[in-house]
């Protein structure tokens, strides 16, 4: 089944030296025939999930006691789930025994996230054509972790563009409050009842609408045409969805499922969307250590007084250029005047500039850390290690940095809107 595409432009730059997409990598966002949960004994609540969450065995079982149809059901580390061997024979059961349906009309799904009344995102799930990055029109962000065959949110195999479970986030520098996009979208809602309402864990209401008339169809793509998208979330299940449309092509294979990916797209001049550091903790090796190599490549200075100080000097600092802060043993040092300019983001130097330089431990490699900058100090003492705290880059700096095709290291930033996964699915099998 292949959506038919009703959004598509020539993206603009929104800084300079920026790629303009060629006529053939013009995004595309296209209505498609959403599977969703049929009502029944569970709330949607229930049968949905956070977004990119991995549980283990025991958390996986609660979660089946409550919501024998979870979605997790459906995605990689969902099995041991039921009786059935495989998710792929999991989702065709669901969809025979009307656990999920698909909706009658191809649609764009206006897509909302609330605490109480005051709404804090809305966007649109549409299927996004995929492109690749030269072309302009999708640019990624940061780099992709190694990929797994899974990552195209498939629960099939074979072959992953079989369904599509968790959806891309994407942000895009659209007409702002007052323009067309947010007055459709506002339109939509108004105008009739959600399609579904889930309370998440965090305390969010997510609720999901459709958009199927023809002429607001054509508005959107109105509004979309020269339009760039920034990849904010699912760096790792963009570039497997690249590697097998890449691999149909390569075997001759026409338009298909793998030409698109689920994704959610969101007004960044319209709402204002969180960006979070993701920091790091380096195994085994003392601050000490750590200050003492990082003089090599840049200046350093010993921070007097507690951590919530050090953090607002880091944040003072990463204004003029790239910066971070190592933290342990009672200890801030700030790490300044580093190589590369004042446009070169903090995560980036210290992945290039100071990692190298270390004494890693047998402990591993420098691991990704997304919590409170007391969380991720108090797990490097954990491991007798070093905490490195980032500030994070603005989205106008990421739209700069993508636009020049520098990415930032794999796991660099963290979004706080992401989609909740299972709202609605696209499935290009079964009835």
């Amino acid at each position: 089944m292949n959506p038919s595409p009703v959004v598509a432009g020539t993206a603009t730059a929104p800084a300079a030296r920026q790629p303009r997409a060629s006529a053939a990598g013009r995004p595309a966002l296209s209505p498609f025939r959403g599977v969703r949960f049929a009502p029944g004994e569970a709330t949607l609540s229930e049968l949905t999930s956070p977004p990119d969450v991995h549980l283990d065995p025991a958390a996986l079982r609660a979660l089946r006691r409550r919501a024998a149809h979870n979605v997790r059901g459906l995605l990689p580390g969902g099995t041991p789930w039921d009786g059935l061997p495989t998710a792929a024979v999991r989702l065709r059961r669901w969809l025979s025994d009307g656990v999920l349906v698909r909706d009658r009309v191809q649609s764009l799904y206006v897509y909302e996230q609330a605490r109480g009344e005051r709404v804090l995102q809305r966007g649109l799930i549409g299927a996004l054509g995929v492109r690749e990055p030269r072309e302009g029109a999708v640019l990624p962000h940061a780099r992709a972790l190694a990929a797994d065959p899974r990552d195209t949110g498939s629960p099939d195999a074979g072959d992953p563009a079989g369904a599509d479970i968790e959806p891309l986030y994407g942000l895009y520098r659209g007409d702002g409050p007052r323009g067309r996009m947010a007055a459709l979208l506002a339109e939509t809602v108004r105008a009739t009842p959600p399609l579904g309402e889930a309370t998440a864990e965090d305390g969010l209401t997510h609720r999901l609408w459709a958009l199927t008339a023809p002429h607001r169809l054509a508005a959107v793509a109105a509004v979309l045409r020269d339009r760039q998208v920034l990849l904010a979330d699912g760096h790792r299940r963009w570039a497997a969805a690249r590697a097998l449309r890449a691999a149909h092509r390569a075997r001759g294979s026409g338009p298909g499922p793998w030409d698109h990916r689920l994704a959610l797209l969101v007004d960044v001049c319209c709402h204002r969307v969180p960006v979070h550091p993701v920091h790091r903790v380096v195994p085994g090796v003392p601050v000490g250590v750590a200050a003492a190599r990082a003089a090599a490549v840049g200046r350093v200075r010993r921070l007097p007084g507690a951590l919530d100080a050090a953090v607002a000097t880091l944040a003072e600092a990463a204004r003029g250029g790239p910066a971070f802060l190592l933290s342990g043993e009672g200890e801030h040092h700030l790490v300044t005047g580093l190589r590369g300019g004042p446009s070169r983001p903090g995560i980036t130097a210290l992945h290039q500039s100071l990692f190298p330089l270390l004494p890693l431990a047998a402990d591993g490699p420098p691991r990704a850390v997304r919590a409170s900058q007391g969380a991720v100090v108090t797990q490097a003492r954990q491991c007798d290690g070093t905490a490195v705290l980032l500030h994070p880059p603005t989205l106008d700096e990421l739209f700069t940095l993508a636009g020049r095709g520098e990415l930032l290291p794999p796991r660099s930033t963290a979004f706080g809107l992401r989609p909740r996964t299972g709202m609605v699915l696209r499935v290009s099998t079964g009835p």
